[in-house]
C-alpha cells in the first residue's frame, strides 16, 4: 500500500510539472494554425522569454537560479527604486533578455533549450532554431537604415546584421533613438530577428578600443554588467 501511494504521488507530481508545457504547447498550436502570419521563429523566441517563469518550482527553474541570480540585482541595491517606472520597465526587459541568454549560453540552459525545441510544434523551422546557441549575437548595436533595409552594426566587431522587421516595429523603435542599444539577435531564414531592445540613453558609452580584444563570452559578461550598472546609476541620479 505504501509503495502504491508513493507511486501515485510521483505520478501526480509528474503530471503537475507537465501541465504548463502541455498548456503552452496547445496554445502555440492554436495560434500557428489560426494565424497564417504568425512567424514560428518569433513565437519560439517569445516562449523562451517566459518559460522559466512557468518552471521556477521544478528542476528547470532550479538549474537556472545560480546563473540568473549572478546577473540580477540584489534586493538591497534596488529597494528604493524598484517600483519606479524608469527602473521597473527597462529592468523587466533586461530580465527577459537574461532568460533567453541563459537558455542559449549556459551549458545547463542549453539542455532546457533543446527539450523545449523537442516539443515545439514547428518541425520545418527547427533546423535553424537548433543552431541558435551557436549563432546568437548578444551585443550593443548601432542601427543603420539603408534603402529600406535595417542593419544592426555590432560595436565590438563592426559586423552588420540584416534584421527582419515585422510590421515596421523595429523601424519605429529605431526612429525614436539613433543611440546604440543592447539586444540579442538570432537567425531566421535569411535575416536575423529580435524583439529585445534595451535602450542605453544617458548611459556611459563604451570605448570600442577597450573591448576589441575581448572574446565573445567575456564581452557578453562585460556588456551585461555595463548595462545593469548604468541602469542603476541613471535611476539613482534622478
Amino acid at each position: 500500500m505504501k509503495n502504491d501511494k508513493k507511486r501515485k504521488i510521483k505520478v501526480v507530481r509528474k503530471q503537475q510539472q507537465q501541465i504548463p508545457f502541455a498548456e503552452i504547447q496547445e496554445e502555440i498550436k492554436k495560434v500557428l494554425e489560426t494565424d497564417p502570419d504568425m512567424d514560428e521563429y518569433v513565437m519560439f523566441l517569445a516562449v523562451m522569454k517566459v518559460m522559466l517563469e512557468y518552471t521556477s518550482k521544478d528542476d528547470w527553474g532550479e538549474m537556472s537560479l545560480s546563473f540568473i541570480q549572478n546577473h540580477y540585482f540584489d534586493f538591497e541595491k534596488v529597494k528604493t527604486i524598484k517600483h519606479r517606472l524608469d527602473f521597473r520597465q527597462p529592468y523587466k526587459l533586461y530580465c527577459e533578455l537574461m532568460r533567453v541568454y541563459y537558455l542559449l549560453a549556459d551549458s545547463k540552459g542549453k539542455k532546457i533549450f533543446h527539450k523545449m525545441l523537442n516539443w515545439f510544434p514547428a518541425d520545418n523551422k527547427k533546423n535553424i532554431i537548433q543552431t541558435w546557441p551557436n549563432t546568437f549575437i548578444l551585443s550593443c548595436f548601432r542601427p543603420i537604415i539603408t534603402q529600406g533595409n535595417i542593419y544592426f552594426e555590432d560595436i565590438r566587431t563592426k559586423k552588420k546584421y540584416d534584421i527582419a522587421d515585422r510590421d515596421n516595429i523595429i523601424l519605429s523603435i529605431i526612429k525614436e533613438t539613433h543611440l546604440p542599444f543592447l539586444s540579442l539577435i538570432v537567425p531566421s531564414n535569411e535575416k536575423f530577428l529580435t524583439d529585445m531592445f534595451l535602450l542605453c540613453e544617458n548611459f556611459t558609452l563604451i570605448n570600442p578600443n577597450s573591448i576589441g580584444h575581448l572574446k565573445k563570452s567575456r564581452w557578453e559578461e562585460y556588456l551585461l554588467d555595463w548595462y545593469r550598472n548604468n541602469l542603476l546609476k541613471s535611476c539613482l541620479s534622478t
